[in-house]
C-alpha cells in the first residue's frame, strides 16, 4: 500500500496536532523510517 504525498502530509499534520493537544513527545530511533523521524 502506497501513501500519496497529500496523505503523508495529512497524517503528519494529525500527529503534530495530537502531539500538541496531549503535550506529548514522540521518540524515534535513527533506524526508524524517515517519515517517522520527520514528525
Amino acid at each position: 500500500m502506497s501513501i500519496t504525498p497529500l496523505q503523508k502530509l495529512d497524517l503528519q499534520e494529525q500527529v503534530i496536532r495530537l502531539k500538541k493537544e496531549k503535550n506529548a513527545v514522540i521518540l524515534a530511533h535513527y533506524y526508524q523510517e524517515p517519515e517517522i523521524q520527520e514528525v
